[in-house]
């Protein structure tokens, strides 16, 4: 007999199932009563053969899998469309697929039956559907081919778009969830192809493209199924947050803003994968960036939200290899700043550029890529205003800041915020907010340049330092009369102190780069 501590069977854990489905169907459906009975028997006599069935007998368990006795009554049940029992029937098949018990031909099988329920079933079969695609697609990935892949996938798209709230938040929480293995799957699998590619020209001594026609990106990702995969379905993803016709998942709509997050979800996730790999830098060059520049014009709060986050990870991620489009990303944020813009659209912008500014790295990273390879050594500025993109975001805040002139004498308070708009992902509307919200939202991301600016300045390495000259010249211009406004116009205690901190660091800066101009200022 097996020991008391050996796994359970697949009988153990299916036979209440059986047995209830047995029970069920009575005399209105004798071909399932029996058809339990009759997986019963099967899996007994398996598990008699195979030492009782446990889980770590492969032959075992390829015998379940392959045995049509076994998944006749679920189907029979789901063909019944009676709800008791096609939920029961879901579950059970569940198990089976957590099992792996069930083959490819039969999970293409049942995949018809999940597409038919996610689209027209009860709220509780639909939750069972889901339950079971999330099960099939977090199986064995590598196992499954592309039309079993992109099956549950649609599975799952369907009923984030159902009419019970409940089922939409668990089928977007598993899309997100099976989106990430998906992606993780394909950056193993691609380090390891890539690898043995290495390996195998090294051993014959010649390089790639030596003996016939070099492949394209495309081509090469073929032969790394889960790549492909993956690749197909950013680009749909893509497509379907706009509105066009996706080419790999059969679906016609997709909400934007959860396309959006799900697209950002990815370029998050996957910096390494997405910059290195050709294929998927041409598609972002394409396809995500078109899609950015497209929906940030003119959108409501729900949609500004995602598109600044997406552009968040953008510029954090790819601005080494997204140079133009990054540029133009950051200088649409800045112009975001107008006064004719509403006031969460402002704190939406300055949002974006306080995170940016509070990255000293980062900072430092977009002076060196832009504005210091326009730098102009022996006249010390900067030569036209063309990718100059530090300096277009300090006087993009300088100039905001001038434009609190006309507010109330004395009125400019220090607010402390809570949950940024950025994060409000559940709003449909955009939050009642006040002049004090973005009035520290501008001094905190002119504070953050200060701070990077200190940081290069205190490195001690002499590049930090040139670096930290640059971007002094660059700021001070615009930097040092916002404070001076900001000054003039506040009473309140928090926001005084703050202000002159920010005199204080720069003045240190300066002196320590030697800098006589913006300390006489």
């Amino acid at each position: 007999m097996a020991s008391a501590d050996a796994p359970k069977g697949i009988l153990s854990v299916l036979q209440p199932d059986l047995r209830a489905l047995a029970l069920g169907a009575r005399r209105k459906h004798e071909g399932i009563k029996e058809a339990a009975e009759r997986a019963i028997e099967r899996l007994r006599r398996l598990e008699e053969r195979h030492k009782f069935g446990v889980d770590q007998n492969s032959e075992y368990i390829a015998a379940v899998a392959e045995s049509p006795e076994i998944l006749q009554p679920f189907t029979l049940a789901l063909d019944s469309k009676v709800d008791k029992m096609v939920a029961l029937a879901m579950g059970s098949i569940q198990k089976l697929v957590a099992h792996k018990a069930v083959s490819l031909p039969n999970i293409k099988k049942l995949l018809r039956y999940l597409k038919a329920y996610a689209a027209h079933g009860s709220d509780s079969v639909q939750l069972k559907t889901l339950q079971v695609a999330v099960a099939i697609l977090t199986s064995d990935m590598k196992k499954m081919d592309q039309v079993a892949l992109t099956a549950s996938l649609e599975v799952c798209f369907r009923l984030q778009a159902c009419k019970n709230q409940g089922i939409r938040n668990t089928a977007a929480a598993a899309l997100r969830q099976v989106i990430s293995m998906m992606f993780d799957t394909a950056a193993g699998d691609w380090a390891a192809y890539k690898q043995a590619q290495g390996s195998a020209e090294g051993k014959a001594g010649e390089g790639a493209g030596a003996g016939g026609k070099e492949m394209s990106g495309e081509e090469e990702m073929k032969k790394v199924p889960s790549m492909w995969g993956a690749y197909q379905l950013l680009r749909d993803l893509c497509c379907l947050t706009v509105g066009d016709m996706p080419a790999w998942i059969r679906m016609e709509q997709l909400d934007p803003n959860f396309g959006l997050e799900l697209i950002e979800a990815v370029l998050a996730a996957q910096p390494q994968l997405l910059s290195t790999t050709p294929a998927f830098l041409e598609l972002l060059r394409d396809r995500v960036c078109p899609l950015v520049v497209q929906l940030l014009k003119g959108s409501k709060f729900p949609t500004l939200i995602r598109v600044q986050r997406t552009i968040l990870v953008l510029v954090r991620h790819y601005s080494g290899v997204l140079v133009a489009e990054c540029e133009m990303y950051l200088t649409a944020t800045a112009r975001l700043l107008g006064d004719r813009k509403e006031l969460w659209v402002q704190a939406v912008a300055l949002e974006s550029l306080r995170e940016l500014s509070n990255s000293s790295q980062l900072m430092g990273q977009l002076c060196q890529r832009y504005d210091m390879t326009r730098q102009d050594k022996s006249k010390g500025v900067v030569e036209g205003e063309e990718a100059n993109l530090f300096f277009v975001i300090i006087a993009a805040l300088g100039v905001y800041v001038q434009t609190m002139y006309g507010w109330d004498e004395k009125g400019l308070k220090y607010f402390k915020y809570h949950v940024r708009c950025l994060d409000q992902l559940a709003a449909t509307e955009p939050p009642v907010l006040t002049d004090r919200y973005v009035v520290t939202l501008a001094l905190e991301s002119l504070l953050g340049c200060v701070n990077s600016i200190e940081v290069f300045c205190d490195s001690g390495k002499e590049s930090d330092k040139e670096l930290a000259v640059v971007m002094s010249q660059l700021a001070w211009p615009s930097m040092l009369p916002a404070f001076e406004m900001l000054l003039a116009r506040t009473d309140d205690e928090e926001l005084v102190h703050a202000i002159l901190q920010g005199y204080q660091s720069f003045t240190h800066s300066c002196g320590m780069l030697g800098l006589q101009t913006p300390r006489g200022m």
